[in-house]
């Protein structure tokens, strides 16, 4: 492997930008402040520890104890992982050296926004972080960089290329299941920011070396300021960086993604789905009641959109494998409608897929099939907006053509999931169940999906209600009732307050439900005839698509703002409203007062 050094010119460093649109958190801090903060808080004595700003290199800080050397060095990327650091190393003897951002910094998220450091994690030194996976390459960063390279990554998602990021809090040891899966990747570029010999550079690339690395590596970083201070790269040194790495890539499975309109044109049979009669399908989300300003994500979805015409495509010759089914045609392109039409899924799916997978001989043999299986199929809510509606293409190619597509699901699928499908007339038996694959399709039917740009077809969720109302079995119905959601059983968003909450929605009628304590046909039940739903942001809410009375909804956000059931709300004609919380990592507060009065507006 050839190392290959990049340096370029420094620029004054810039505060961070927010907000990010990879970035769903607004609060931006000093990771410097919460090293001190916890270290004070901590009942028990930390062994030799102390905080470096990054931009001091390896030189104590004032009032700092001072530690024996050799210390493990340790760079977190945001407060929540700061935060987790010390309050590890606090239980450890051995000597750390913590080093902090120049600047306040952003909270991390994942690819679902939820905090990557808050709720269940645990910092444990030597062991890397998987950011964000990538298919055509992977960025490897600590500390403040981190933040850098999500913007970066963003900007190449919209040139169809899938960039992965790895965190590397702990700098000097190395993590053998991330090392393994960086050996597999086409590019790796390792951003730096302390100066030699603090930096990972050398040891990155030997250890790489050693597991038979085979890609194009680099390294990015910038000569010192005047005052002999390393430089921070921005966003555009990551980007040209990557870019230089990019065309030694190489591989079957990063040949160039086939698009939607690519797939319409090679289909040898393309079907329209939907009254076509009717025109393209248009929404225009009107304004909702808010108590304040409404967040700009939020915002950013409002007023008229035009959803593409929806079609069936019948595609010859097709290969099925890796986890979530990724299709790849004869001549080896990935189709990006089998991966959500999204390069992002696509990159995450690939890298999922195990390398001998991609040559290995197919395990099985389909005519005729139309799969349901991507990344997203076994979550709740895509499952309802994405899979169920995708049934529409798949009825729609039976009574074009006389016949019917094997339908391919996940593989032991959930009640709720079998449920659905019986409810709109599909035996979930009859089903191919997916195992992993390669799997050789001979006619590979592909459905577009009917969510695009976060909002929701109304035209098919219709159509799925209108199949599957009439088939629920017969019981008393719940009636036209006012509702609570409570997340009490779940990971993350748990109203912190919730007894305040449920006290002060009383009087208005409200009552309170576990959506998990209800049989799928009965939640349908519920949220056909509800009157009026409280809750926060959840995969539960999704079940509005059933809704038949337009009911006024209150969906409750704290860190994470999310427009999925936003636009499914305003999009079917909910009285839609928002109320913005309070944080308290990936949990909330809610302000009880503001909430009866959105209520009552």
């Amino acid at each position: 492997m050839a190392g290959i050094e990049t340096t370029s010119t420094g620029h004054a460093r810039r505060d961070y930008e927010w907000p990010s649109p990879l970035r769903s958190t607004g609060s931006v801090e000093d990771t410097g402040a919460i090293f001190h903060e916890t270290l004070a808080a901590l009942a028990t004595p930390a062994p030799a520890l102390r905080a470096v700003p990054a931009a001091l290199g390896d030189v104590p800080t004032q009032g700092a104890q001072a530690a024996p050397t050799p210390a493990r060095r340790l760079f977190p990327a945001d407060r929540w992982q700061m935060r987790a650091c010390v309050q590890a190393c606090a239980g450890r003897d051995e000597a750390a050296v913590v080093y902090t951002s120049r600047a306040p910094v952003p909270d991390l998220t994942d690819v679902n926004d939820e905090l990557m450091f808050a709720t269940g994690y645990a910092f444990r030194p030597g062991t890397d972080d998987l950011i964000r996976e990538g298919a055509d390459g992977y960025l490897v960063g600590y500390g403040d960089t981190l933040h850098l390279c999500l913007d970066v990554i963003e900007r190449l998602l919209a040139d169809g290329i899938s960039i992965g990021l790895v965190g590397k809090p702990t700098l000097d040891a190395p993590d053998p299941a991330m090392l393994a899966r960086l050996a597999r990747a086409p590019a790796v570029l390792l951003i730096e920011t302390l100066a030699d010999p603090l930096g990972i550079g050398p040891r990155l690339e030997a250890w790489l070396d050693e597991l038979g690395f085979g890609g194009a590596y680099a390294r990015l970083a910038l000569p010192a300021d005047r005052d002999g201070l390393p430089q921070a790269p921005t966003a555009g040194h990551i980007l040209g960086a990557l870019r230089r790495l990019l065309p030694a890539r190489s591989g079957a499975h990063t040949a160039r993604a086939l698009t939607r309109e690519e797939l319409r044109d090679r289909a040898v049979r393309c079907i329209a789905v939907d009254d076509s009669a009717a025109g393209l399908e248009e929404v225009d989300l009107p304004a909702p009641k808010v108590i304040g300003t409404l967040d700009h994500r939020l915002a950013a979805k409002l007023g008229p959109y035009r959803f593409q015409t929806p079609f069936a495509a019948e595609l010859r010759d097709v290969r099925l494998l890796g986890p979530h089914a990724v299709g790849f045609t004869a001549d080896g392109r990935p189709i990006l409608e089998t991966a959500a039409n999204r390069i992002d899924v696509l990159g995450r799916s690939l890298d999922r897929t195990p390398p001998e997978r991609f040559d290995a001989p197919a395990t099985a043999h389909l005519d005729l099939a139309l799969s349901l299986v991507d990344l997203w199929s076994p979550l709740y809510a895509h499952w309802l907006m994405e899979g169920l509606t995708r049934l529409q293409a798949w009825e729609a190619y039976a009574e074009a053509t006389g016949e019917r597509p094997a339908l391919i699901i996940d593989a032991d699928p959930p009640a709720w999931m079998r449920e659905s499908l019986r409810l709109m007339g599909v035996d979930a038996d009859a089903c191919v169940q997916w195992r992993g694959g390669p799997v050789q399709v001979e006619r590979l039917v592909i459905g577009t999906r009917r969510r695009e740009r976060g909002r929701v077809s109304a035209r098919a969720l219709a159509w799925v209600r209108e199949r599957l109302l009439p088939n629920l079995d017969p019981a008393p119905s719940p009636g036209p009732r006012r509702i609570f959601i409570t997340r009490a059983d779940s990971r993350f968003r748990q109203v912190r307050n919730e007894h305040e909450l449920l006290a002060a929605l009383a009087p208005l009628g409200f009552e309170w439900v576990r959506l998990s304590d209800l049989p799928w046909p009965e939640q349908v039940r519920l949220f056909r005839d509800v009157e009026a739903v409280v809750a926060a942001h959840g995969a539960g809410m999704t079940n509005l698509m059933f809704s038949t009375r337009r009911p006024l909804v209150v969906e409750l956000f704290g860190q994470k703002v999310s427009h999925m059931n936003y636009t499914l709300g305003l999009g079917t004609g909910c009285d839609h409203r928002v109320l913005c919380c309070k944080p308290d990592g990936d949990d909330l507060w809610v302000d009880t007062e503001r909430l009866q009065r959105l209520i009552e507006m």
